[in-house]
């Protein structure tokens, strides 16, 4: 799966710094950093969310106002 990081939950692109590819990181996300009190689609308002992330890789891109380096 790919995506960019300003374009996740909080909780996953504060858990996600400094990760290295090939690295693996439990994420436990609290509400707050999740998706609150509005929950989103089958995630009901106030639940943690667990995940396992393996990164493969990473690459950094340019957003609107930035530069690549």
């Amino acid at each position: 799966m790919t995506f960019p990081l300003n374009q996740v939950i909080t909780g996953w692109s504060q858990g996600l710094l400094g990760m290295q590819p090939g690295g693996r990181r439990l994420l436990i996300i609290p509400p707050d950093l999740g998706y609150g009190s509005t929950g989103q689609g089958n995630i009901p308002p106030g639940e943690s969310l667990i995940f396992v992330v393996d990164l493969i890789s990473a690459s950094a891109e340019a957003t609107p106002g930035t530069a690549a380096n």
